[in-house]
């Protein structure tokens, strides 16, 4: 049985709140008492269900619509968090997109600075906005994928990114480790939803 209180008095920042891995997250977290900021682009189905689990659950939460592929808006997201949150316990990037699964020399500029801003340029803008507000002992958790290591034919663009957002990560743990932060870039496997489903 879960312990509901185990992590009271936390707080996690979850980008992509909407996915399936980042709604997952933020039930198990909820479950254990811990207040959510989620970030979500524009499933209103999604985040809406997802209210009514949190509401169940009886946890504090804050709803955040920010286009992640925008750094306009990106900007916005980390001014809006800076304004009502003095501090994060944990920032998890689950926030990402897979693009086409086209052969590399067809993949559009266009689709990779959007795949790029997204899954790398985003994590690494709100890891360095947010740093200084992360609590000593706090965590900074980085979604990896299998598909850095399995380079799966048609999806340069999604590896691209990952593999530049596992080499920040790798880079910043040094730093994080002397702030008394934990850097965590997490290799998960194949799950139902995101990559999975379209292979």
């Amino acid at each position: 049985m879960v312990m509901r209180t185990r992590l009271k008095g936390k707080t996690a920042l979850i980008t992509g709140a909407t996915g399936a891995l980042g709604s997952e997250v933020a039930k198990a977290l909820a479950d254990r008492g811990c207040e959510l900021i989620l970030q979500y682009n524009s499933n209103k189905s999604k985040i809406q269900e997802l209210e009514v689990d949190l509401k169940s659950k009886n946890v504090k939460y804050a709803l955040f619509k920010s286009d992640l592929s925008d750094p306009g808006q990106v900007n916005e997201f980390i001014s809006s968090i800076r304004d009502k949150f003095r501090k994060i316990d944990y920032l998890v990037h689950t926030a990402a997109v897979n693009g086409s699964l086209s052969r590399a020399t067809e993949v559009s500029h266009k689709e990779l600075s959007k795949v790029l801003q997204i899954n790398q340029f985003s994590p690494i803008a709100l890891t360095k906005e947010f740093k200084e507000i992360i609590t000593d002992q706090g965590t900074i958790l980085y979604t990896g994928s299998v598909a850095e290591i399995a380079q799966f034919n048609g999806s340069s663009a999604y590896i691209a990114s990952k593999k530049g957002l596992h080499g920040f990560a790798a880079s910043f743990a040094g730093e994080a480790r002397s702030a008394g932060i934990r850097s965590i870039y997490y290799m998960i496997g194949l799950f139902n939803g995101g990559m999975t489903s379209k292979l």
